[in-house]
């Protein structure tokens, strides 16, 4: 099984394991220390997921605001779980057409693209610090007269 919610309790389960072996006791400062780490590993585990939850909160804001706009879901890179079949809210199904979008005119990035120019942005506030606080919306600009993108 693999799934990005349950991967910190996969690290946590070989330190559990380790736990139930018998062992000579150990001194309080190596008790102490597993313990910290232990809650260490934990806080960083909640404020990832919180970081997690709270980008991927602002990418969907960010998808239907562009929807809203007029923006065709068929002209749209929304990232995985928008593009794919099944194609969740806001299209619950979607065709295998609409699962290339390597020519959408707009996208949604965590940061900025050569040849596209920003549209929107959403920010979004995070517990660990990271500098990237916004998901953006760009367009493709059209292609120069010289051909290149």
């Amino acid at each position: 099984m693999h799934d990005r919610y349950v991967l910190q309790l996969l690290i946590l389960a070989p330190l559990f394991g380790a736990t139930l072996q018998p062992a000579p006791a150990a001194s309080p400062v190596r008790r102490g220390a597993g313990i910290a780490m232990i809650v260490l590993l934990g806080l960083v585990s909640v404020a990832g997921e919180h970081d997690f939850m709270s980008r991927s909160r602002a990418r969907w804001e960010l998808v239907h605001r562009a929807l809203a706009r007029g923006v065709p879901a068929a002209n749209l890179d929304g990232g995985f779980e928008f593009d794919r079949p099944p194609c969740y809210n806001p299209r619950p199904t979607c065709s295998a057409a609409q699962e290339v979008r390597a020519s959408a005119e707009y996208t949604v990035r965590y940061g900025t693209l050569p040849g596209y120019r920003q549209v929107d942005a959403q920010g979004y506030r995070l517990w660990l610090p990271f500098p990237q606080h916004a998901v953006l919306l760009l367009q493709r600009q059209p292609a120069s007269a010289g051909g290149a993108r």
